[in-house]
């Protein structure tokens, strides 16, 4: 990228996400400009952490950001501990399993601190009535989103998604967010208010293993659960 005349800073650009290196080089040939490489490093967590983790405190502080989370989020979240718990999904005919699925989506919601009105049981309906089903918008944004993400890597431009990205099908909207709780493996590294550092021992796992520096490999889940009007991917 072109370089700013706002010097890169190495360290912590947020909790999952450093500058690592920055490389300044001056154009021969042309304008002359002066351009920059910058290698980051993002961490990324197990879906299983990843599924109970808060939302970030820059939504959390906001109640219009708050509003705007869609219910697909904790239905998503309420579905997978629904069909732990019964290894079934649940069926929309049956009063006792919208019930229980409403239950489990409200402590979800609650969990997540979201509004009492994000959840509204015509949403409700229309979730359980759509596991199970294949729709053509959900397979496109799954395969879009992934597509491009190794794209993103390959070219070595973009840092890839961190880490939900949901898609409504009905609603035709897409949003991404940063769930992200840090795993047993890495709790060596400790929040300080600006980002995470290194505390672990020689011979610990190495962060480059748990995550990815923008323009390596990343390590990547794409799910799209049944219920497939609703979409998740997750890196």
């Amino acid at each position: 990228r072109e370089k700013s005349n706002i010097p890169t800073t190495i360290g912590p650009e947020t909790p999952t996400r450093s500058v690592v290196s920055v490389t300044a080089q001056r154009e021969t040939k042309g304008s002359g400009k002066t351009t920059e490489i910058v290698q980051k490093q993002e961490i990324y967590c197990p879906l299983i952490l990843a599924n109970t983790s808060p939302l970030p405190s820059s939504i959390l502080s906001s109640r219009r950001k708050l509003k705007a989370v869609p219910p697909l989020l904790p239905c998503l979240r309420a579905l997978w501990d629904y069909q732990r718990a019964y290894n079934a999904f649940p069926s929309p005919s049956s009063s006792s399993d919208l019930a229980t699925f409403t239950t489990l989506a409200t402590a979800k919601a609650r969990e997540l601190q979201l509004p009492l009105e994000t959840l509204k049981s015509d949403f409700l309906r229309s979730f359980m009535q759509n596991v199970g089903a294949e729709i053509p918008p959900t397979a496109a944004f799954v395969g879009g989103r992934l597509s491009e993400d190794v794209i993103n890597v390959l070219a070595r431009r973009e840092q890839p998604i961190q880490n939900f990205a949901l898609f409504d099908g009905e609603g035709l909207e897409g949003r991404i967010y940063c769930l992200w709780s840090a795993p047993p493996e890495v709790m060596g590294f400790a929040s300080n208010g600006q980002g995470l550092s290194w505390r672990g021992l020689p011979g610990s796992t190495d962060v480059s293993e748990l995550g990815g520096v923008a323009g390596a490999a990343a390590n990547g889940v794409t799910s799209a659960p049944a219920g497939a009007a609703h979409a998740i991917v997750l890196d």
